[in-house]
């Protein structure tokens, strides 16, 4: 299965953020809620 998706601005390209930031950043996973899903490819954060 290949899921297309625009990644908004100021997301990450992966689905988990294991940084230690004050505050929480937003991953794919707060947009794509499907298990066993892999990111192919890298963007910037503010890509």
């Amino acid at each position: 299965m290949i899921i297309l998706f625009n990644k908004p601005f100021n997301v990450l390209s992966q689905f988990t953020d294991k940084a230690n930031f004050a505050k929480e950043r937003k991953t794919l996973s707060h947009f794509i809620n499907i298990k066993h899903v892999y990111s192919a490819g890298r963007l910037d954060l503010d890509s």
